[in-house]
């Protein structure tokens, strides 16, 4: 792991301190005054992948609103959360798997409450 700490005085120079000493070695060898640039940071996809987990989960449960409502609803946060830290696709999945979910759990639900109280049940 490299850990790279860059500084700015007042007068414009910059002071940089790294674990990683041999990277800077080699650049000075080479001739080349310029410290190499920082590596990329890594995305944290965690959430993104656990959005996209939950809204599968949730498309298959749906049926039992009281299982595919509260799947869905964090699956929709996570997806939100981690669309802003990287995995945009598989969030956006997610996102959009998790907002299928919960319309089809509160249609269920509400269908299921209508049929219960409109007494259609009983009459079959």
């Amino acid at each position: 792991m490299t850990v790279i700490i860059s500084f700015k005085q007042k007068k414009g120079r910059r002071i940089v301190m790294s674990d990683n000493f041999n990277m800077y070695d080699q650049a000075n060898q080479q001739g080349n005054p310029n410290i190499p640039p920082m590596p990329p940071m890594e995305e944290k996809k965690g959430m993104s992948i656990a959005s996209m987990v939950l809204g599968i989960i949730g498309l298959v449960f749906w049926c039992i609103p009281i299982l595919g409502g509260p799947i869905g609803i964090v699956g929709l946060i996570l997806g939100i959360v981690g669309r802003k830290k990287g995995g945009r696709g598989m969030a956006t999945a997610g996102i959009v798997m998790s907002i299928i979910t919960i319309v089809l759990a509160v249609i269920n639900a509400i269908a299921g409450v209508y049929l219960q109280t409109s007494n259609v049940l009983n009459q079959l």
